[in-house]
């Protein structure tokens, strides 16, 4: 009964390792089965226990809390062995009505895992729901530590701990908290009888943590360098992707806070048909039910996503239970607005949120009026994109000196169009027009110094077109220019490859030449000539008259 009992307990690995762990590895009740693994066996009676607990898989930061649950015991007189709540959990196990090691554990075969894991996760979120300071046995900073040896198993040990002061025969509980999710750890160091028919123990427990790390990768969907820089134009909309690991929370865990912040600069705003769809599924997840939505713009909190600069997206995960440890993509559309700088990077940038502890309610964390993102007590992951605009710098001369007295048109694409509208800021300076405003596009005029900046214009190519020639001298050719930004990789400069000044204007020079335009047909020229050529028949017709008259007379 007593064997019987005991490996009911710690479900011992006998046959290959010998060694027991209740939850066994990491986060088992969502991420699976980890490893383990021990050092050599020792016989009990004749050597004092010195046990030492390694956990390994841990990320540089995490702080691993170590607790005994149930203590053991062997008796060399009677060569007995017994199992009892530690004191420190007696009052959790009458709170949740336990009952004693072999009440909760007897005749659990089959169901014992499910039991386990139930009993450890309501223990840790009793533990950090105290007021005061609960009982660990040790708390140790993976990373201050030694780095242990390559572990028995074969793995890298990553980040460890080790737990080697006061271990003796018991079973213990590890909490890790940090950077990762992680659901509660058990070791277990007890007796166990070798084919001598001798009590044995192997003291020394490696535990390999399986974390469930959450990820985050912001892109721009079809994007013209790359998923993380674009180039954009004034009015452009530009469709945006987050795609992340949700980290598998373990069913009881107490904070499963998991906030999506995507913050927008003034030159992008908009956060319009946004979407949520879980990868392996393809399930589009649901508004108010599997998510909510915040939006924010300067003043505040708004109602308007067309108008936002900022959003929060929480995922309600007890809601949504099929979202935990899956990966998700959030798509969504937003604005280019007049506000964008030709050649400074317009940066949207996203922030995951999550608990360092899972197990401690957010009220205790975070105080009344402050959001988690404000506090250390929770993780942040970033990432982010940028997109850039570009203009054009056209300067009218002679051939030598600046020309004053000229406008233009910009077509895209081709000598065709479309036409490029306008808004003038000041004369000799415009940028690309929001949809809906007010524009022009015909007659983009020069200032007094025969220059003219055109800002707000996407990468690709145009033609610039003359409208208006000054007095005296002869209309150029339209001119095709393309702006291409200098970068030789999908990381754009913000600079274009035309510019003369290495930024984001490209460069064009027209000249004229003095003489005078040929008229077309049907144009002002030929209304003219028209005039002159009445003229003289009217003047021919009078002087037929008079001669008649004359002639008459006589």
């Amino acid at each position: 009964m007593k064997n019987k009992l005991m490996k009911t307990v710690t479900v011992m690995i006998v046959a290959l390792a010998m060694i027991v762990s209740v939850l066994s590895v990491g986060a088992a009740d969502t991420n699976g089965q980890g490893e383990t693994s021990v050092g050599d066996s020792v016989v009990l009676g004749t050597e004092p226990i010195n046990g030492k607990i390694t956990v390994t898989g841990l990320a540089k930061g995490d702080v691993a809390y170590l607790y005994k649950v149930i203590d053991i015991e062997y008796n060399a007189d009677t060569n007995n062995v017994t199992k009892e709540w530690s004191k420190d959990v007696e009052q959790f196990v009458e709170k949740h009505n336990w009952g004693s090691v072999e009440e909760t554990f007897e005749n659990q075969e089959g169901g014992f895992t499910e039991l386990a894991k139930k009993l450890y996760a309501d223990l840790v979120t009793d533990i950090f729901a105290l007021t005061g300071t609960p009982n660990w046995m040790a708390v140790k900073t993976a990373g201050d530590s030694a780095e242990v040896a390559r572990d028995m198993i074969g793995i890298e040990a990553n980040e460890s701990v080790v737990f080697d002061e006061n271990i003796g025969l018991g079973q213990y509980m590890v909490i890790v908290t940090g950077k990762n999710v992680y659901a509660p750890m058990t070791a277990t160091i007890e007796p166990e009888v070798n084919e001598e028919n001798q009590y044995i123990v192997y003291p020394n427990v490696n535990i390999v943590a399986k974390a469930s790390n959450p990820k985050l990768d912001k892109s721009i969907v079809d994007g013209t360098h790359g998923t993380e820089n674009d180039s954009v134009a004034i009015g452009d909309t530009v469709e945006f992707s987050l795609t992340t690991q949700v980290p598998a929370f373990p069913v009881e865990a107490v904070d499963k806070t998991f906030r999506l912040i995507d913050t927008m600069e003034d030159g992008i705003v908009g956060a319009n048909d946004i979407k949520i769809v879980i990868e392996s599924t393809k399930r589009v997840l649901e508004l108010d039910k599997d998510y909510t939505v915040a939006y924010y713009n300067a003043d505040g909190q708004t109602t308007e996503p067309e108008n936002a600069s900022k959003f929060k997206i929480d995922l309600l995960i007890n809601n949504c239970p099929d979202v935990n440890g899956q990966t998700i993509t959030v798509t969504y559309n937003s604005e280019v607005t007049a506000e964008i700088v030709p050649g400074t990077a317009e940066v949207n940038k996203v922030t995951l949120i999550w608990p360092k502890n899972v197990w401690e309610a957010i009220d205790k964390k975070v105080p009344e009026n402050t959001e988690p993102e404000d506090t250390d007590e929770y993780n942040k992951l970033e990432d982010q994109v940028k997109v850039y605009t570009y203009g054009l710098k056209i300067l009218k001369t002679d051939g030598k000196d600046p020309l004053k007295g000229a406008a233009f048109k910009i077509l895209k694409g081709s000598e065709k169009g479309p036409e490029v509208d306008f808004v003038m800021k000041e004369k000799g300076s415009y940028r690309v027009a929001e949809p809906g405003e007010e524009s022009v596009h015909t007659d983009l005029q020069c200032n007094d110094k025969a220059e003219l900046t055109l800002a707000g214009l996407d990468e690709g190519t145009y033609y610039i077109v003359e409208t208006v020639v000054p007095s005296g001298y002869v209309q150029a050719k339209p001119q095709k220019i393309t702006i291409t930004d200098k970068a030789d990789t999908d990381e754009l400069t913000g600079k274009a490859q035309e510019s003369n000044e290495d930024n984001a204007y490209a460069d064009a020079t027209f000249v004229n030449k003095k003489g005078f335009n040929l008229p077309k047909t049907g144009g002002a020229g030929t209304a003219i000539f028209t005039l002159i050529g009445v003229a003289l028949m009217g003047g021919a017709l009078l002087l037929v008259v008079r001669m008649r008259k004359a002639n008459g007379a006589k």
